[in-house]
């Protein structure tokens, strides 16, 4: 499936991004097991993405099974030695752990690639694996234990947080599972991913709620008349919502009934993972920020992807939408 049979613009497509003619689907699922291995902390080096392996063999030998991918044509990033290689070994993980790839406190970055590798739940029993490991920005710590979505997340498919390692020593491992990503950021999705989305969630079999998440208390990408644009949807029926004020419960529970959400574009809409399918999403954006992974959230859980595009952003910045125009569509 390509991405350009995904995506579904409202009016006419007034250009072609450049990933119109990529394929979206992700068929490789594998689980490869590792024994004996040498487990090393590893970080996300800017400005040029470079990550040193985690993990290596008897050998010395990098196991690249655990590469992080992200990227349309190319990876982002470019894997080198660890520098903790010659380091002494300080904790010996016994028994059978299961490498999930990187723990991002983004919610977006969680939902999507934190969440790539755990397709796995169909595959294996959770309660045969002592430890479950993730590789994180160790900037961001602080950050990721105390996002309370990604413990929620994390139990409802299973993960004991006991059992969790953030890698910040290094560690032998007697056996290590490492399944491959089922979703790639602004490259590929797997179908699989809905298995795991759908156990985080459970869509509401009759959805009814139209709803729209504000973004006018994040400065960002600021929609100049984004009150406006409420004021007429809230006129039409919509729910406005602003999930950075709500619990992760209270969101689940409102996408899980949504028939049609609405958004400038952004993470917001990387909930359409939670909806019921066949169900649809509308992005509202311009050809600056044209992005894939709100398709491939939206393919693989099989809503509809709609795009409204407005003109191109102007040079202070500012954008704004014809609402008359966009409430046409509706």
């Amino acid at each position: 499936m390509k991405a350009g049979d995904v995506l579904k613009p409202l009016g006419n497509l007034k250009f072609i991004p450049d990933w119109f003619n990529h394929e979206v689907e992700i068929s490789d699922h594998t689980i490869s097991v590792h024994h004996q291995i040498k487990c090393f902390p590893a970080d996300i080096t800017k400005p040029n993405n470079t990550i040193p392996y985690s993990f290596y063999d008897s050998k010395n030998i990098p196991v690249t099974a655990a590469n992080h991918f992200r990227g349309y044509e190319e990876n982002d990033f470019e894997f080198v030695d660890n520098r903790h290689i010659d380091a002494e070994i300080r904790q010996k993980l016994a028994g059978k752990s299961l490498y999930l790839g990187w723990l991002f406190s983004h919610y977006g970055h969680f939902l999507t690639e934190s969440l790539s590798r755990l397709w796995v739940i169909e595959e294996v029993d959770f309660q045969g694996f002592d430890y479950f490991l993730f590789n994180y920005k160790q900037n961001k710590k602080g950050d990721i234990l105390k996002a309370q979505f990604i413990w929620d997340t994390l139990a409802k498919l299973g993960i004991n947080k006991e059992k969790v390692v953030l890698i910040d020593d290094c560690y032998t491992i007697e056996e290590l599972h490492i399944p491959t990503q089922a979703l790639v950021l602004r490259s590929g999705v797997s179908k699989k991913m809905n298995s795991v989305w759908s156990q985080v969630s459970k869509p509401n079999a009759h959805p009814h709620l139209k709803t729209y998440i504000s973004r006018t208390e994040i400065p960002r990408r600021a929609l100049q008349n984004e009150i406006d644009l409420q004021n007429a949807l809230k006129e039409k029926g919509f729910k406005v919502i602003a999930p950075q004020n709500m619990s992760f419960e209270d969101q689940l529970a409102i996408y899980a009934k949504t028939k049609l959400l609405v958004s400038p574009a952004g993470t917001g809409l990387h909930n359409a993972v939670f909806m019921p399918k066949n169900t649809r999403i509308i992005s509202i954006t311009h050809e600056d920020f044209l992005l894939i992974n709100e398709l491939l959230c939206c393919y693989a859980s099989e809503v509809d992807y709609q795009v409204y595009l407005t003109e191109s952003v102007q040079t202070d910045g500012q954008w704004s939408v014809d609402i008359k125009d966009f409430l046409a569509y509706l």
